[in-house]
């Protein structure tokens, strides 16, 4: 700044009631522009009422003293001549500016450090956060089933699931994640049943061989990008070496189970931002909270219906029926012992040949001293009343990833939002519309004034064509003339001004219209070469084995479709679905004596819980209807992003998408 610069706003209209509050007002104010403030002098009345305080600019200096003990409102370093006071008016203080010129550049700098550039974009995070919500929140009235969700409507909802979410986000390229399921928190040893189902392939899931061929899943379920399969791989193993290795090996077979979408459109996928001990992490930080969604773990940087897509989670609770009664098993055939009595008759389990009769008899025989309406030993003691037991609850979570499908093919509630916008244009011809409208007003008003402008010109014209040589005039309609000229100029500055911002405001839409069209087309050719993928995880305590798991997986289709999942060529949609219903130990390989734990030739039969396969279909309908609630929560809960090399995805515009609604609810 040159020497002897004013303050580029000396006069801020600052008045109140506390002095203080006051002044802290006026620092605020000049700090804007970098200059420092403080009082100067306070001065008080006889009756000890301040009155007035001296203000002065400071640039790191004490005051210089001058004669009599008097402080020079001069810094000691540069004698800045700056001044200002408050001053007392009744019950109100005052700003008043005095000398504003300074002589120095702005000691304080008027650039925003990192750390507050840092504390406003969290700021802005968060108050963009709170523009999202839950779908039941924006749409209320929207039917998803006819079970009501569990206490968090989330994955976690399942007693023992344990999840967390991790996103990497270190500079605007890089926008990806991982998200780590643990059926339970001992899952190595202790397995659960499971299956996969494939709605269609074009992507990959291992570990699925293993699921497939057993039935049992002891592992987490790793949810990330496509090109990080390796690492979280190797993360999966190190966590499980480092906690349960032994000499060098695991006791069991462990095949992790990491599955992907792709999310190069806003991340610089090639990067490889997951590393191994991101996920050794992600395993320990897995709690049974809510699960957060969106833009967070692997669905970071995912798109789904050309819209920002990213990680969602529902759940449904339904009621269950008493187990079946027991049957009564019939009895089981022993084999002979090839040793016989003398008279060649088989023994059986101590009976034999001629004394079945008397055995017979001796049982219908009464003991002599039996008292009468008392059971005997050899009589049945009377049942007891079997106490009433609670119905049983189930609960179905389902967690998804969502990177897929076309804008045209979204749905929710069965009405075609996606269609609906694109016909309407509603996210860039609403845009275009309002500049049309805006620039059309502003036209309008122009020529309007124009023709008010010219009628006046002709009634002033008229006027002195009537009255050329009227010497008389009343002067006060020559100065109330004048004043009304005054008054239609300034109207017409005030009306072109008002033009011109119209018009400014009209170029900033059309600005923002064509780029969100650009970010569409860009979108759309992207989906267009690699369609997405979703990942469905579904999970319930229903007792279940490994067939039952698979058929509860193909349902997330039902729910996968009504949003408007196609499964395209291009597209890997793979739905996991495990029980944690029953806990199967994982036998180690080998024994305490080096030799096999268990002995692979001679069968062992395992007792296990199953549902009815009768009573399949409310969890049928409730896996359905939570796939289908995730996966709009993935999308309510998303928000717009700008990733690598300059990409942005938008998110869904929930007020354009209650405004849809309202017609279909």
């Amino acid at each position: 700044m040159a020497a002897h610069a004013p303050c580029p706003d000396p006069y801020p209209a600052l008045t109140g009631t506390d002095r203080d509050e006051l002044y802290e007002h006026v620092k605020q104010h000049y700090a804007r522009f970098g200059w420092k403030v403080v009082k100067q002098r306070t001065r008080v009345r006889p009756t000890g009422e301040v009155y007035r305080v001296s203000l002065a600019c400071d640039h790191s200096g004490r005051r210089r003293e001058m004669s009599r003990g008097i402080r020079a409102p001069r810094s000691r370093k540069t004698e800045c001549q700056w001044t200002a006071d408050l001053m007392r008016t009744g019950d109100d203080w005052m700003y008043v500016a005095g000398r504003f010129i300074h002589n120095h550049p702005p000691p304080l700098s008027t650039q925003p450090s990192k750390d507050s550039l840092r504390a406003r974009e969290e700021a802005q995070a968060r108050r963009r956060a709170a523009e999202r919500g839950h779908v039941r929140d924006v749409l209320p009235t929207l039917h998803l089933g006819p079970y009501r969700p569990g206490p968090k409507n989330s994955l976690t909802d399942v007693p023992g699931v344990l999840v967390s979410v991790q996103s990497m986000q270190p500079s605007p390229g890089i926008n990806t994640g991982l998200t780590v399921i643990l059926p339970r928190r001992e899952w190595l040893t202790e397995a659960c049943h499971a299956n996969i189902f494939r709605f269609n392939g074009a992507g990959e899931v291992t570990g699925s061989h293993w699921v497939q061929e057993t039935g049992l899943l002891n592992s987490p379920i790793v949810l990330t990008n496509s090109m990080s399969i390796g690492d979280a791989y190797r993360g999966v193993l190190d966590w499980a070496m480092a906690h349960h290795g032994k000499e060098g090996q695991l006791d069991s077979v462990l095949l992790p189970v990491v599955a992907e979408t792709y999310d190069g459109y806003l991340n610089d996928i090639c990067k490889m931002m997951i590393k191994p001990q991101d996920v050794t992490r992600g395993i320990d930080l897995c709690n049974d909270g809510p699960v957060p969604e969106g833009n967070t773990g692997g669905g970071t940087g995912m798109v789904c219906h050309h819209w920002k897509g990213g990680t969602g989670s529902a759940s449904r609770v339904l009621p269950g029926q008493p187990p079946a009664p027991a049957r009564t098993p019939a009895p089981t055939p022993t084999r002979p012992d090839p040793e016989a009595d003398a008279e060649g008759d088989v023994v059986v389990d101590g009976e034999g040949g001629d004394d079945d009769e008397d055995n017979d008899n001796d049982e219908d025989e009464e003991p002599e001293d039996a008292v009468p309406g008392q059971a005997t030993p050899t009589q049945a003691a009377p049942a007891q009343a079997t106490p009433i037991q609670p119905l049983p609850t189930y609960t179905v979570g389902v967690l998804v990833q969502a990177n897929y499908g076309k804008a045209e093919h979204f749905r929710i509630g069965g009405a075609p939002v996606g269609r609906i916008l694109r016909d309407q244009n509603a996210h860039e011809r609403i845009i275009l519309q309002k500049a049309e409208d805006a620039r059309r007003e502003a036209e309008e008003l122009r020529l309007r004034n124009e023709r008010r402008q010219k009628q006046y010109e002709e009634q002033l014209a008229a006027q002195s064509g009537q009255l050329p040589n009227q010497p008389d005039i009343d002067l006060a309609f020559a100065q109330a003339n004048q004043l009304a000229n005054q008054l239609q100029q300034a109207n017409m500055q005030q009306q072109a001004a008002l033009h011109q911002q119209s018009r400014q405001s009209s170029a900033s839409d059309d600005a923002r219209a064509q780029a969100q069209l650009r970010w569409q087309a860009s979108v759309a050719a992207h989906k267009q070469r690699k369609d997405g993928s979703i990942i469905v995880v579904l999970a319930t305590d229903a007792p279940l084995n490994a067939t039952q798991c698979e058929r509860l997986a193909k349902r997330a289709t039902v729910g996968f479709a009504r949003v408007g999942g196609v499964g395209h060529h291009m597209s890997g949609d793979i739905f996991i679905a495990f029980s944690t219903g029953n806990s199967i130990p994982v036998a180690p390989t080998v024994g305490p004596d080096g030799g096999p734990a268990v002995d692979p030739i001679r069968p062992r039969t395992r007792t296990i819980a199953a549902v009815d396969d009768a009573t399949l279909d409310g969890l049928f309908e409730a896996a359905a209807d939570a796939t289908e609630e995730a996966i709009y929560n993935a999308m309510f809960m998303a928000q717009s992003m700008e990733g690598f090399k300059g990409r942005k995805v938008e998110a869904l515009p929930l007020k354009w998408i209650k405004d849809i609604m309202e017609k279909y609810l």
